[in-house]
């Protein structure tokens, strides 16, 4: 098995020398092969009005998440733990709609003048604002978890330097899982193992991604089912009733995130597994 992964490390170094040699351009090699250059034309290569319409959106995306974090920001209510969690997906949004406008510009007969380290960053802060934004709903859902198991008042301190422990790693890994191909995990001068839709990137590491990001919203659902059946439960105690219909509006808030999160980033999953497959 080590010989075999020596010969592998051995084969793509010689296929990018070559590359280098005789300045062949990889990405083209690989659009060029999964198929996806016989299916361009010429008039799509051009700034249409498809791509001024996605770049207007993705303004938009930009906008709208930048005057809810001015919201947050402008009230004292980014005191509490859940709209620092709020304003943790907003900012990994925001940071989507960035990234897709990058990718826009830098796409047609752009993406044959990158360089592959290039590519693989205008991929990675895509799948960086998805693995951030599913993060951040899974921390958002263990908080609010853990406040109806114990509605206890617990120390502010301890529990802002938790929140922001737990938010510092949701970045950490979700720009690790983002940078793992340019790190290596691709299929450069491997062309069978190659993903089409993302011809750099390896089917396995797309495959991981999707299967990792559904099972972490699965996660979320099933605490959120939990909750609700807390709230449900708890709901005939007059003590606490006003308590409890505030923890329900946030609840119905932050599972309006999720639905909103479900519904933009499934379309991208169904097509991943298709690729894949």
């Amino acid at each position: 098995m080590r010989s075999d992964l020596l010969l592998l490390l051995y084969s793509v170094d010689s296929c990018l020398q070559l590359a280098a040699r005789q300045n062949i351009n990889l990405i083209l090699q690989h659009y060029n092969y999964t198929g996806k250059l016989g299916r361009r034309r010429p008039q799509e290569d051009r700034m249409g009005l498809l791509k001024v319409a996605f770049i207007a959106i993705s303004c938009l995306i930009v906008v709208e998440n930048l005057l809810v974090l001015i919201a947050i920001v402008r009230s004292l209510r980014a005191r509490r733990w859940v709209y620092s969690c709020i304003a943790n997906i907003m900012v990994s949004n925001l940071l989507a709609g960035v990234g897709y406008i990058c990718n826009i510009c830098l796409s047609g007969s752009r993406t044959f003048q990158l360089t592959p380290e290039l590519w693989f960053l205008r991929e990675g802060v895509l799948f960086i604002a998805l693995a951030a934004s599913t993060f951040s709903l899974l921390v958002t859902a263990i908080e609010r978890y853990s406040t109806m198991v114990r509605p206890i008042a617990e120390n502010e301190a301890s529990k802002t330097l938790r929140l922001r422990s737990l938010i510092v790693s949701c970045w950490a890994l979700a720009i690790l899982i983002g940078m793992l191909p340019l790190l290596g995990w691709n299929c450069l001068c491997d062309f069978p193992s190659c993903s089409t839709l993302l011809p750099l990137y390896s089917k396995n590491y797309v495959l991981f991604c999707v299967v990792m990001f559904s099972m972490i919203l699965l996660g979320i659902i099933g605490l959120y089912a939990s909750i609700y059946h807390l709230v449900r439960a708890s709901s005939q105690q007059a003590v606490t009733r006003h308590s409890r219909n505030r923890s329900l509006r946030l609840l119905k808030t932050v599972l309006m995130i999720l639905g909103a999160f479900i519904l933009c980033w499934s379309p991208l999953f169904a097509l991943l597994l298709l690729d894949v497959f």
